[in-house]
């Protein structure tokens, strides 16, 4: 087998970083490659001072851990110098920053193939900080002063992306818009992964209801809570994840409310099981396909979409307002049968689509250079 580098902003098991769905795949896609056979060298930046400067043994892969900064696009001279160090044939890197273009860079230096992964639906465009930098809530003296630093990411994140040997995506949507946008020769489509569920598990009740992710604006966590208050204490709502919790814009006194926090991947899987539904509140096209959709429907939570179907959710999922979603929580609820059917068939189609065994091994035909999904125009 082959010599791996990945870079990445964060790695999964570091307690100091905001976990985020980028980072869990990317840890399972070091995984999986470390599993077979492949030398993985990961480096990542802490927030943790202990971590600065450790290499670490984590599963069979190798974690280098530099120093997290502020701004931390002053970190690209110290990872390359540092980077310089390491022997590699394959360089993969996902979403989009800074890292991108210095992922490109370091496999041209060593003639490396670059496999660059895309994590979000809009991760595609072009310009898209500056885009996002003039739609903040900010002055206008203040976005004028951060606007050459948006460009300049913009610039190197373009630069990287076109370096790039294969481009991975989630959907065919995706795969569409790689291809108009970049024009490259291989774009593949592989779904994010996730261990499989072999028994379907049975629901309780009360019915519960689940969300996960980071309290961020765009993932709007308050549309959770303002759902909890519609339905009522017939019904049970789990919200985890870390953030800024003033997104909730509530006082968290609600009696079906219950505000986990920050909790491990088993523990998500564990209230997945359970739960009866999955609601994910973010913005259009600001995602890829959410882990937390996706560990969900492959536990029979149903789930319950508001904006997109991420290419595979059936349109009757699919809802546009919070009345519609609470609409539709109470019919399923009330109907066994259709409720039953549902659930079993998101069961069956995740596990299908996302298990870490069927993606893992497209993942290492691609790293290995042995599969091009492609061609755009075709």
């Amino acid at each position: 087998m082959g010599r791996l580098l990945i870079l990445s902003s964060g790695f999964w098991k570091d307690e100091s970083i905001n976990p985020s769905g980028a980072l869990l795949q990317t840890y399972y896609a070091a995984r999986i490659a470390s599993e077979s056979g492949w030398r993985v060298d990961y480096i990542t930046f802490s927030r943790d001072e202990k971590k600065w400067g450790h290499i670490v043994d984590e599963e069979g892969i190798t974690v280098h851990y530099l120093r997290s900064r502020r701004v931390d696009i002053v970190n690209y001279p110290v990872l390359m110098s540092y980077a310089s160090r390491l022997e590699y044939d394959v360089v993969y890197q996902r979403g989009r920053s800074w890292l991108t273009y210095a992922a490109g860079r370091l496999a041209r230096r060593r003639g490396a193939r670059f496999v660059w992964a895309s994590s979000a639906q809009e991760g595609l465009e072009r310009f898209k900080r500056i885009y996002k930098l003039w739609r903040k809530d900010k002055s206008f003296i203040r976005k004028a002063l951060l606007t050459p630093l948006a460009l300049v990411e913009d610039f190197m994140i373009q630069g990287g992306i076109s370096m790039a040997d294969v481009i991975l995506v989630q959907n065919t949507l995706q795969k569409e818009r790689a291809c108009q946008l970049w024009k490259k020769k291989s774009v593949a489509v592989i779904p994010n992964m996730q261990p499989e569920v072999d028994v379907y598990p049975r629901k309780e009740f009360p019915v519960k209801i689940a969300w996960a992710g980071s309290l961020v604006k765009w993932k709007r966590p308050w549309v959770f809570v303002r759902l909890a208050e519609m339905l009522g204490k017939s019904f049970e709502f789990f919200m985890m994840g870390d953030g800024n919790r003033v997104y909730l814009k509530t006082d968290e006194n609600l009696a079906n409310f219950h505000y986990l926090g920050r909790v491990s991947n088993e523990k998500v899987n564990e209230v997945m099981e359970r739960a009866w539904f999955v609601v994910n509140t973010s913005e259009n096209r600001r995602e890829g396909i959410p882990n937390a959709v996706v560990q969900g429907a492959m536990r029979g939570a149903v789930p319950i979409s508001m904006n997109e179907d991420y290419g595979f959710l059936p349109p009757s999922l699919v809802v546009r307002s919070l009345e519609e979603a609470a609409s539709l929580i109470r019919s399923l609820s009330r109907n066994m049968e259709e409720y039953t059917r549902l659930s079993r068939e998101m069961f069956e189609r995740a596990n299908r689509m996302f298990g870490y065994r069927t993606n893992g091994r497209k993942l290492l035909k691609i790293l290995s250079g042995e599969f091009h999904e492609t061609a755009c125009g075709k």
